[in-house]
């Protein structure tokens, strides 16, 4: 049976593989730890689909009739168990702003004509790469048709961030990513869902956000979501599942057995700590002593290197003389690719190219390492076709190296 993934499958690999293994693959066995801002936003995923469930049956909910599910909902929440986080809100008071937060929607959306609900809480399976067989699962938390037959994806969401504009506009990343998805799942799952917007519907703010994605974004988003499926599948084949420490540690549920965290807790109490792990920790404090020296040092390096190089050219020569030896003063521009940082738009454009070209080609440079796709470009291993396309994105950057050479002892004399 083919693997089926889901965003939160692939967004708990971005943050971290190591978790990805202990918490998929290992199926490490933890205690369950619920934050009341996770409890909440599921509780009240289950309010609106009451509520909405409701309209479909043309029953509008009052106020006081939705604000009491809410109520009842808590009557028998295991609160004392929920995770608070930080020093400043306490239980109540996040029970409080959800009861609040409720109010505000009921209030903006009533009498809840906002499309005609379709579908609640409705399950998802659908093909993101009909090659490779690659599934994805997810739920949309609500659809609805508009009177001129466009569809709405909603998803609602209770968190601290809300997306900036540029994020709606062109970036999967963030919320966008997995709404976005949600509309390539509709539009494979029902006929007549070629005109979809995605609305995505803040409830701790109250706030709402909107977008349409063009063909191109979602191509974009869908190659994405192949490349991250793909890093599973070679991290798996590989075992290599890095860590990756961040704030969010604080809240793992694996932080006890992570190879990243272990030493940090073995060293928290100096009294309990074994001796390994205190030797760990002094051979850590003069590692640190060393590399600030010489975090120090390539600083001062390569201001030095700027000011040789500027010189360099001035007096039109490429070796400078000293006491102690000489340097040597390599400087040329050279063709090469851009990187995304350099030019995002134009990496999109080669991956597009060689992927159009070439599909085999394109598993080679699955990952897209640009310096190896320009040697092989120069050498003329691609396609004259791919070639012919790829020229338009060649650029000369210029780079500098300085090689050393020590006198010997007795050079002076002889």
């Amino acid at each position: 049976m083919a693997d089926r993934y889901s965003y939160s499958k692939l967004n708990q690999f971005e943050r971290c593989p190591r978790q990805y293994k202990f918490n998929y693959i290992d199926k490490v066995p933890v205690e369950k730890e619920v934050t009341i801002e996770l409890f909440i936003g599921s509780l009240m995923h289950r309010v609106l689909e009451k509520l909405y469930s409701a309209r479909m049956l043309d029953k509008v909910l009052t106020k006081d009739e939705f604000l009491g599910l809410y109520d009842a909902e808590w009557d028998t929440a295991p609160i004392e168990q929920l995770k608070v986080t930080g020093d400043i809100m306490h239980a109540d008071d996040f029970v409080k702003h959800g009861r609040t937060a409720l109010g505000v929607y009921y209030d903006t959306y009533q009498p809840f004509e906002d499309g005609k609900t379709i579908a609640v809480e409705q399950r998802v399976d659908f093909t993101i790469d009909e090659g490779r067989g690659f599934k994805m699962t997810g739920i949309i938390d609500r659809i609805a048709r508009q009177k001129d037959g466009s569809i709405d994806i909603i998803d609602y969401k209770y968190q601290r961030g809300i997306p900036r504009k540029d994020d709606l506009k062109r970036n999967p990343q963030m919320a966008l990513y997995q709404t976005g998805l949600y509309q390539l799942a509709a539009q494979q799952n029902w006929l007549g869902f070629e005109n979809v917007q995605i609305r995505m519907i803040y409830l701790r703010q109250g706030e709402e956000f909107s977008a349409r994605l063009e063909p191109d974004v979602l191509d974009e988003l869908r190659e994405q979501t192949v490349q991250r499926i793909l890093e599973i599948k070679r991290a798996v084949r590989d075992n290599d599942f890095p860590t990756k420490v961040s704030n969010i540690c604080q809240w793992c549920k694996f932080v006890e057995i992570c190879p990243a965290k272990r030493h940090e807790l073995m060293v928290q109490d100096e009294l309990t700590a074994d001796e390994e792990a205190l030797r760990a920790q002094d051979l850590t404090e003069r590692y640190l002593d060393l590399a600030a020296q010489e975090k120090t040092a390539k600083v001062a390096k390569e201001s030095l290197k700027d000011e040789i190089t500027e010189l360099a050219r001035k007096l039109e020569v490429n070796a400078f003389t000293g006491k102690r030896g000489s340097l040597s003063i390599t400087d040329k521009e050279a063709p090469k690719f851009p990187t995304k940082t350099e030019d995002l738009d134009a990496t999109l454009a080669i991956t597009a190219a060689v992927k159009e070209t070439d599909f085999d080609l394109f598993e080679m440079y699955a990952n897209l390492n640009l310096n190896d796709l320009y040697k092989a470009y120069n050498k003329e291993q691609l396609p004259e076709s791919l070639r012919e396309k790829l020229a338009q994105y060649i650029i000369s950057k210029r780079s500098v190296i300085l090689r050393t050479k020590y006198k010997k002892p007795g050079d002076d004399e002889k």
